[in-house]
């Protein structure tokens, strides 16, 4: 799916990965602390998430799925 369609399944609350990315460990969503928009970066204990500045090449893709 595009970002944009992306977008929409995270603000209805699913979570969403890059299929490019090759790791379904590293994901988007909206943080449910603080509802920023957030990724968590493969590797990383589950309960970290981080702000995710978002680039041309995200909003570009088309390769979106849901986890």
């Amino acid at each position: 799916m595009t970002f944009f369609e992306a977008m929409q399944e995270i603000i209805k609350g699913r979570i969403v990965t890059d299929s490019k990315w090759n790791n379904t460990n590293e994901y988007c969503l909206i943080n449910p602390r603080n509802s920023y928009l957030s990724i968590h970066k493969a590797g990383e204990p589950d309960d970290v998430l981080h702000e995710w500045l978002i680039h041309t090449q995200d909003m570009l893709s088309t390769t979106w799925v849901i986890k």
